[in-house]
């Protein structure tokens, strides 16, 4: 698939710090703010690294021909990142991979954990100018960690906020916040016409994925996997998906981010992808 990718040096416009731990970019784009679409990323080069860093598009603003990501301190190539000021430039290659299939839906449940929650935004208000029904459940391990909250809540008919150690709407996992939905909620489309949309750690996601089974609703997933390249060629992030005959193996920077649940082989079930 072509992805259409750009590479281009980006102006660095704001960095704005969201919690302790994460930083919000914003860098103008004007060729990829117009072509991206919800779920892809993009590919940062760092001073500290040959590799660059896949993230997620955090926003798009059209007015100001800019896209955002956002990142946490992991490495010295992400504290590098984190450094970048207004009037920095970097080169980013962009905009990557296959995103969220939502325009089948009528209702739209984003659900995410860690930084797996930056995927989730561009997508809720997609569906939202697409009038559809938006729920968002988000998983934090406390409040100290919470992040775009005015943007998830503008985005989000219902927004539900989940903390590992309190203090916020429900205390416990993202499945604890599924169950804590109200069944009218998931009750207001036929199921097959709601779509559970999931980014996070690994066992997270299939246990979200396990939940939208139980209730009937389709499940994407957007895998976050160790990256070279970017766009296909390294093989790298291979990942392997069922087919109808078996499995093989599909590139999540390619053929992904972004895949059907129910064709994901979770690391539990064998040597597969580590999301």
């Amino acid at each position: 698939m072509d992805t259409g990718r750009l590479e281009q040096t980006a102006l660095v416009l704001t960095n704005v710090r969201l919690s302790p731990v994460a930083v919000l970019l914003e860098l103008r784009l004007p060729e990829m703010a117009a072509a991206a679409r919800p779920g892809q990323f993009v590919m940062l080069a760092n001073r500290r690294s040959y590799l660059r860093r896949p993230l997620a598009i955090c926003g798009v603003n059209h007015d100001r021909r800019s896209l955002s990501v956002a990142m946490e301190a992991k490495g010295a190539g992400t504290r590098d990142l984190m450094e970048l000021a207004h009037g920095d430039r970097i080169t980013v290659l962009g905009p990557l991979g296959r995103g969220w299939r939502f325009s089948d839906f009528d209702a739209v449940i984003a659900v995410g954990g860690g930084t797996g929650v930056y995927a989730l935004p561009t997508l809720l208000e997609a569906a939202q100018a697409a009038r559809q029904n938006t729920i968002c459940v988000l998983g934090f391990r406390e409040r100290s960690r919470l992040v775009l909250e005015d943007r998830f809540r503008a985005a989000a008919d219902t927004l539900l906020l989940v903390s590992e150690l309190g203090g916020l709407d429900v205390t416990g996992n993202v499945l604890d916040g599924l169950r804590a939905l109200d069944p009218r909620l998931l009750q207001r489309h036929a199921p097959e016409r709601t779509l559970v949309a999931c980014c996070g750690p690994a066992p997270m996601m299939r246990a979200v994925a396990d939940w939208a089974a139980q209730q009937g609703f389709a499940c994407q997933v957007s895998l976050e996997e160790r990256m070279a390249c970017g766009f296909g060629v390294c093989r790298t992030c291979a990942c392997r998906v069922r087919t109808d005959d078996g499995w093989t193996y599909e590139r999540v920077c390619h053929e992904g981010p972004v895949f059907d649940a129910a064709d994901v082989i979770w690391e539990e079930d064998g040597d597969a992808c580590e999301a």
